[in-house]
């Protein structure tokens, strides 16, 4: 069974990493209309593929990141975004900070290709 940053206490993440677990996959996607499929499903892919690696990367999985920018689709109902220069902050901030946590390898599991 994967395990969850979000999951964890403080004393069980300070004995696993880097000691132990030096990688975290971050899932980010965003909430967008995608005909009649749930809001989210640009995060539902990279979760589930996270869910489905984590084990074998002995890795972490990070809590996802659900805000992206959403352009073409954003006029549907229910479709929200961000501004690039607000996403692309956001991820970086997100991303040094699991490096100065004691990750060493951080990878971007990507489900919306308006991130690109």
């Amino acid at each position: 069974m994967p395990i969850k940053l979000e999951e964890m206490n403080w004393l069980e993440f300070r004995d696993l990493v880097p000691s132990k677990i030096n990688t975290v996959l971050l899932p980010i996607g965003t909430i967008e209309a995608h005909g009649v499929t749930n809001l989210g499903t640009d995060v539902s892919i990279p979760v589930h593929l996270c869910e489905k690696i984590a084990d074998e990367l002995k890795a972490i999985i990070a809590p996802p990141v659900y805000y992206g920018i959403t352009r073409t689709l954003y006029a549907y109902p229910g479709s929200l975004t961000v501004s690039s220069s607000t996403f692309e902050s956001y991820v970086t901030e997100i991303i040094s900070s699991l490096a100065e946590k004691g990750f060493s390898r951080i990878l971007v599991m990507n489900g919306h290709g308006g991130h690109m």
